[in-house]
């Protein structure tokens, strides 16, 4: 109705929102094997919005998690209640193994790639401003 006496004006383009542009860099990471390595070992991963596929994060991780230690608890309790025989011999060294492999393997690498997770984060975070 008054479309010819009042024009419409639109916003002008101003280009990517930093939302858009910080989600592009976060993608170009996370595609490489460096990003790929964070995503896969940072336990932050199944956090939303960190982690780009968060979901199955959280499935790998808990879903995963509570399964590998189930084992371990078996292995460590058949080393400890059946001790001497075959199969006390091979819990308690498998348990060992595993744990040994945890602290000393496992912990500095998910450090490290939870580490490398937010240096990404923060640096797409500036680099986008």
């Amino acid at each position: 109705m008054y479309d010819d006496v009042l024009p419409v004006v639109q916003a002008p383009n101003n280009g990517p929102t930093w939302s858009q542009k910080n989600k592009g860099c976060l993608d170009k990471i996370n595609s490489t094997p460096d990003g790929k390595f964070y995503n896969f070992f940072s336990p932050l991963s199944m956090i939303p919005g960190v982690g780009p596929e968060w979901q199955s994060s959280i499935a790998e991780d808990l879903g995963g998690g509570a399964a590998k230690y189930v084992a371990f608890k078996f292995f460590q309790g058949a080393g400890t209640n059946w001790a001497g025989t075959g199969l006390g011999v091979i819990g308690k060294t498998v348990s060992g193994t595993i744990e040994g492999v945890a602290e000393g393997v496992l912990a500095p690498v998910a450090a490290a790639a939870t580490v490398g997770q937010l240096t990404v984060h923060a640096g797409c975070a500036i680099s986008v401003i």
